[in-house]
């Protein structure tokens, strides 16, 4: 029971320390990733801006750009910290919400109604 709660108190403290003093990860960066639609791979550039905003421009040219709503949900699973958002997608010709998570482990995924994006290598 003691371990619990010492664990939740340490959950509560880097959530309000990552709140106060955004890591390395809330500056503005641009990488070369894969990107897969769960049917094929395609290479990407990813662009993460500010903690707030996710580029993916695809090897086609295509381009998705996905705003965050509201703040970051903050949570350790098996010792990896995960991060997950509600995000407004602009497709381009539409415009979709859905979910942004990111974990140290897995990488990100960005899933909505009718499709969904995984960035392996995306570690945020």
């Amino acid at each position: 029971m003691a371990r619990r709660r010492w664990q939740l108190l340490a959950n509560s403290a880097l959530t309000s320390a990552l709140l106060m003093h955004p890591p390395s990860w809330a500056e503005s960066f641009e990488s070369n990733m894969i990107c897969s639609d769960g049917v094929s791979e395609t290479p990407c550039v990813i662009g993460f801006n500010n903690n707030t905003t996710l580029d993916i421009t695809f090897a086609n040219g295509n381009q998705l750009i996905a705003r965050r709503l509201g703040r970051w949900s903050i949570r350790m699973h098996d010792e990896t910290t995960q991060r997950s958002c509600n995000v407004r997608i602009d497709l381009g010709d539409e415009v979709v919400y859905g979910l942004l998570q990111i974990s140290a482990s897995k990488g990100a995924q960005l899933t909505w109604s009718r499709g969904q994006i995984t960035i392996p290598g995306f570690r945020g």
